[in-house]
């Protein structure tokens, strides 16, 4: 049941790390600093995997079956 519950939640946070900068890199390579956010990060085309994700992620954390495993 973790499982169930582990793949959506690791699916998320990856699809939410590269929905952030478009490029898919969080830092600089040159100066190997942070990158600015991008605007429209919420709701650009890569943010729709995340929702999604995150969706089944909730489903799974809060099904009667697995909050009593």
């Amino acid at each position: 049941m973790d499982i169930a519950r582990k793949f959506p939640q690791m699916g998320y946070t990856r699809a939410r790390r590269y929905a952030n900068p478009r490029s898919g890199r969080k830092y600089d390579p040159a100066t190997r600093q942070p990158l600015p956010q991008e605007d429209g990060w919420e709701t650009n085309e890569k943010a729709q995997a995340p929702r999604i994700f995150y969706g089944y992620y909730c489903r799974t954390r809060d099904d009667p079956d697995y909050q009593r495993a």
